[in-house]
């Protein structure tokens, strides 16, 4: 078999692990009797990591955040391994919820968000999602909103730098002319 054929079988099988698995990760608040779904149900990635021999399936749902404006990332992470014999296993499962500049959120935060997906606050649905691009939407526009946010904070940056060198200029030309009407006092 040459190379490019087993490249191809490898495309296929991770293709059919994207259309067939799915996930519900179901979070119990057993205080309020409520529960809330986090999973996408179709992953939006599957991608084979060659040094391990491992494939990773993600799940990303986009919620929103603590604040008015904000959105957050809700990713879980699913390992699968070789199992004993042809199938495959689940090694570890990992969620983690990231805010718009891709820092995990924990404590307070996180159990707030946690909390507005169980009540159902923000009229947050779980639907199985048929088309690819249906599927990838609202990360995509996740992504988009981070890359306005990135765009935004870096326009700040640069006025920032601007003022600062305005102000260092105008420093030292007013200390130029200080030195300089000195002189001539002195004179």
């Amino acid at each position: 078999m040459e190379v490019d054929e087993f490249a191809g079988v490898e495309e296929e099988k991770l293709a059919h692990l994207k259309d067939s698995v799915t996930l519900n990760w179901i979070i119990i608040d057993p205080t309020l009797k409520r529960t809330g779904n986090l999973s996408t149900i179709k992953p939006v990635a599957v991608k084979k990591d060659w040094t391990s021999n491992e494939t990773l399936v993600q799940y990303v749902t986009v919620l929103p955040g603590c604040g008015p404006d904000e959105m957050v990332k809700c990713r879980i992470q699913v390992v699968l391994g070789v199992g004993h014999g042809i199938g495959l296993k689940v090694k570890e499962v990992t969620l983690k919820v990231l805010n718009l500049v891709s820092c995990c959120l924990k404590g307070r935060e996180f159990l707030v968000i946690l909390r507005r997906a169980i009540m159902e606050e923000n009229n947050i649905v779980r639907r199985v999602v048929v088309g690819e691009k249906e599927r990838c939407q609202r990360r995509l526009e996740f992504r988009d909103i981070k890359r306005q946010r990135r765009e935004l904070v870096r326009m700040a940056e640069d006025k920032r730098e601007s003022d600062i060198v305005k102000n260092n200029i105008g420093i030292l030309v007013s200390f130029c002319f200080s030195v300089y009407f000195l002189s001539l006092m002195l004179q």
